[in-house]
């Protein structure tokens, strides 16, 4: 898989996740496991969702920036 497809699947994954104070974030252990990826295919994914300024991290958190979740939306076919 591609790192951006990846990258995608990460926007869902974190999209689908609970939301934490009102936003979509996660921890990036609950990332990993929810994704069922290997670890270096989440790092590769998670690189490219960075560089692309669909999700930001702090520390061990991931959150979805508005891009990511539009990416996550479209992916999911949500929109209108």
């Amino acid at each position: 898989m591609s790192a951006g497809a990846l990258a995608e699947n990460l926007c869902v994954v974190i999209f689908q996740g609970r939301k934490v104070e009102r936003q979509y974030r996660m921890t990036f252990d609950d990332m990993v496991a929810a994704s069922k990826l290997p670890y270096a295919e989440v790092v590769s994914g998670l690189t490219a969702a960075i560089k692309q300024d669909w999700i930001t991290q702090i520390h061990n958190t991931v959150e979805l920036k508005a891009a990511g979740i539009f990416v996550a939306k479209k992916s999911l076919d949500l929109l209108d």
